[in-house]
């Protein structure tokens, strides 16, 4: 009898996927992300700044079951307005990723005040759930060690805690996890705004805990 109904669920799953893939609109990005899904390993798409880039990912790989495949694209010195008009160069690596990662807010805290930074942010939001029905989680950044950042950094991070985008997956605090770092091992040593190594293991193990990689 379990036979017979596991067959009867495998011919139902492949006549669903049959249906979604022969579908009058072979277009639809959203039919083609399912039967994607279905055949493909777990997928996840980091875009960030040169935290990101510097980093490979946050070490992610490290604490990543071997299938998941991990893609990430870091831009030097971006923000979420820039990533607006290139967002296209990061899904050129992934056209669908289960989830997407979003590491971005430094280089917003040196260019723009929070209400600017709210504007961008918003309509940033906007033009990637467009793009995607991944998935997407935004990385409260740690506030780094440099004075004139760590206030601004608390404020547009408290900002996402307080209004968060309706639908999204969640956020990743790494804020939280470096103040509550113990102080044997340096997460800052001789740059005030990079992290050392120690430091984004940190970043990619809380984006796995939060994820449940």
């Amino acid at each position: 009898m379990k036979t017979e109904k596991a067959s009867l669920i495998l011919i139902l799953l492949i006549f669903f996927v049959s249906c979604i893939y022969r579908g009058d609109d072979k277009n639809d990005p959203i039919s083609a992300q399912i039967f994607y899904t279905i055949l493909q390993p777990r997928s996840i798409l980091i875009i960030g700044d040169s935290l990101t880039e510097r980093s490979g990912g946050f070490f992610l790989h490290e604490f990543s079951h071997p299938d998941t495949r991990i893609f990430y694209k870091g831009i030097v010195s971006s923000d979420f307005l820039e990533w607006r008009f290139r967002m296209n160069e990061a899904f050129a690596m992934e056209s669908f990723p289960d989830q997407v990662i979003v590491a971005l807010g430094t280089n917003d805290a040196y260019k723009f005040n929070l209400d600017i930074f709210k504007i961008n942010f918003e309509q940033f939001h906007s033009q990637l759930r467009l793009i995607t029905s991944a998935e997407i989680y935004y990385i409260l950044v740690p506030l780094t060690i440099e004075p004139q950042l760590t206030t601004v950094i608390q404020k547009q991070n408290q900002f996402l805690r307080n209004s968060p985008p309706p639908g999204i997956a969640g956020l990743i605090d790494a804020e939280s996890a470096f103040l509550n770092a113990p102080t044997v091992t340096p997460l800052y040593l001789h740059d005030i705004i990079h992290p050392t190594d120690d430091g984004y293991r940190l970043i990619g193990f809380t984006i796995s805990r939060s994820i449940n990689l």
